[in-house]
Formats: structure tokens, sequence, C-alpha cells
């Protein structure tokens, strides 16, 4: 049925964004072992269980990017060295996120696999990149650096965009569609990013990284208040863990800071 709805969609002339997801829609539930039926007569089921990437792996796979930042600052930061501390609390904060959407660890198909291997590959190669920026461009400006990696990425985006999901001009744009692009567009791209070069500036990147492991938790929490979703034992048991491998990573450094200011202050001869 959603395939031959999408046929006649094409034929009509409708929105390409709506008919990918008919077809998208279609080839999910061929793959999916379980009758929808099935599913549709049990009152604690969802269709939307049917898994391609499930939003547990890919929130898992995303938050590799700190380890991946460890790994590379170790290599090109000679004072942001790899240490057991820092691994243990990166694998604590990773094991967290995995906890919060333990129930969502879902993948099938090949395209679902390919899409893993993307989140994993955007993973390092933004973590690569910030560690060049800490460790050749910090003299550059914060909005130069924002603004530079927008318009370099705007073109490509858009020609894949339109290639893959229709032209933008002929969606149907409603009033919270154009509050949420804007909304996007000025905080949480122009304003986010400047911020976020200007902390790579004046904190170890590492650090700055560990944005990645922060970000599900206020996402599953924004969810109960806007969403009304439930509350469950993952979200305390992942947000301990996360919060317990932060700590582990910015609580050590603060205390060695500290602990020089003070070896520092000791030098000083007093009158």
């Amino acid at each position: 049925m959603l395939w031959e709805t999408a046929d006649l969609m094409e034929i009509a002339g409708e929105d390409s964004f709506r008919i990918r997801s008919y077809r998208n829609g279609a080839t999910a539930i061929e793959g999916n072992p379980e009758r929808v039926i099935d599913m549709l007569r049990d009152p604690n089921r969802k269709i939307t269980e049917i898994p391609g990437i499930g939003k547990g792996l890919a929130a898992v796979l995303q938050s590799t990017f700190p380890a991946f930042g460890l790994v590379i600052a170790h290599l090109y930061l000679p004072y942001e060295r790899l240490t057991t501390r820092k691994v243990f609390g990166v694998l604590m904060g990773v094991a967290g996120v995995a906890i919060i959407f333990s129930d969502q660890l879902t993948i099938a198909g090949h395209l679902a696999l390919l899409g893993s291997v993307a989140l994993v590959a955007s993973a390092f190669f933004g973590a690569y990149s910030n560690v060049l920026v800490k460790a050749y461009a910090r003299e550059i400006d914060p909005q130069v650096l924002a603004a530079g990696q927008m318009i370099f990425g705007f073109p490509p985006l858009l020609i894949i965009g339109i290639a893959t999901e229709g032209n933008p001009l002929r969606f149907h744009w409603t009033m919270t569609a154009v509050i949420s692009l804007a909304y996007l567009v000025v905080v949480g791209s122009v304003i986010a990013f400047a911020l976020y070069y200007w902390l790579v500036r004046h904190m170890e990147v590492t650090k700055t990284m560990l944005i990645a492991l922060v970000t599900p938790v206020v996402a599953v929490l924004l969810g109960m208040i806007v969403l009304h979703e439930k509350l469950n034992w993952r979200l305390f048991a992942g947000a301990a863990c996360i919060i317990s491998g932060i700590g582990l990573i910015v609580l050590r450094n603060r205390q060695k800071t500290v602990s020089t200011s003070e070896d520092e202050a000791d030098l000083i001869p007093k009158p």
C-alpha cells in the first residue's frame, strides 16, 4: 500500500520528501520480521518500534566523539596527554549514553549499517577538526571559524539535499517549521558554534568535546518536559555514569591546577 501511495504521489507531483518518507516506511516494514498487524493489536506496542537505525544506537555512536578526541589530542597536543583517568571517564560517559537508550539499540538493513558507519566517521572527523583548530588556529576569531565552516559546508549540503530530498521551495512550510529552522540557524548554529570555538581557545579541547555526552541527557529531559515522555531508571543510571565520568576528567584537572598555583605561591618570597 505504501509503495503504491508513493507512486501515485510522484505521478501527482507531490513533495519528494513525503514520497521518500513513504518509500522508506515501506522498506522498513518489509524488512521487519514481525507483522505490523500484530504490533497494532498490542496496546503497549508502537509502529515506531520498527527498526532502522534506532535513535539510541545513533546517540551511542555519536558519543564516541570525545573518545576519538582523546586519542587525536594525544598525538597533536603535548599538553593534553592521554591518561587512564581520562579514558575511564570517557568510557563511563559512553556507557551512560548506552544505558539511557538501552531499549533502543537497534539496527536493520544495509542502509542502516551504512548510516551507522557514517555516524562514527562524523564523530572521528569532528574530533579531528577540533584538535586541528586547537593546535593551529587558536589565533583565528571564533566567529570567523564558525562562519567559515558554514560557508564551505552550505553548497555541498544544499546540492545533496536537493538531489535526495527535493526542492525545499516546494515543501509545505508550517509556522512551526519556520520557527524551528530559524532557531537552528541563529541559536543552534551561529551562536552555538561561535561560543564553542571560543571555549576551544580557552579550554582543553578534550573537555569541550564532553558536550557530546551531555546532549543525550538534555534531549531526554526536554522530551519529558515538552512531549511528556515517561521518566525511567535508565535516565538516572545513565546520567549518573555520565556525570561521574565528566567529573572524573574535569575535577581532577582542576585539583591539579589549584595545587600547582599553591606551589607557585609558596615559591614567592614573603617580605
